[in-house]
């Protein structure tokens, strides 16, 4: 076991928490906190920020002041995980080499979100637009009124059948 030691003491240092597992954090960690600032700035107006640190705990601040994540309200969190799931998605691609070009998004105005919500969630899909196809499924009237001239299908259920029409 003795003459084993070395090579349990390289292990350790290479792919422990000084090794290459910071190595990668430590590169991953700034473009993730940058592409969540990107994001929340078209959802929030960057009223609320959020940042990573190295052992991946978020730190919340509304208008400069810490808040707690089940401190905010239902379209905050719900806006805060969007631009989360987009940033992680941009680091993702880091991984890859790929970046996938459909984006969907399922009822994604639901959860409590208001008016101006909606709009931070229109630009958002705005800028993903930008570079990807993205599908929308939403019964909100406002983001509908919104996304008037986009191309649609529309679907209608029946008896728990799916049908276009």
């Amino acid at each position: 076991v003795e003459t084993l030691m070395p090579y349990y003491d390289y292990y350790y240092e290479a792919f422990g928490d000084n090794g290459i597992r910071k190595f990668v954090i430590d590169g991953i960690i700034p473009a993730l906190n940058s592409r969540i600032e990107y994001w929340m700035q078209h959802l929030i107006d960057n009223k609320i920020e959020l940042k990573f640190d190295n052992q991946l705990e978020p730190s919340i601040l509304r208008n400069g002041t810490p808040v707690y994540y089940y401190g905010l309200s239902n379209g905050e969190k719900r806006r805060i995980n969007l631009a989360v799931s987009q940033a992680f998605s941009y680091v993702m691609m880091f991984h890859s080499g790929n970046s996938p070009s459909l984006v969907f998004l399922d009822e994604i105005t639901g959860g409590g979100i208001d008016r101006a919500g909606v709009t931070g969630v229109y630009n958002m899909i705005f800028e993903l637009a930008k570079e990807k196809q993205v599908f929308i499924t939403t019964h909100n009237d406002t983001l509908l009124e919104m996304l008037q001239g986009c191309e649609t299908i529309k679907l209608k259920k029946e008896n728990d059948i799916t049908i276009l029409i």
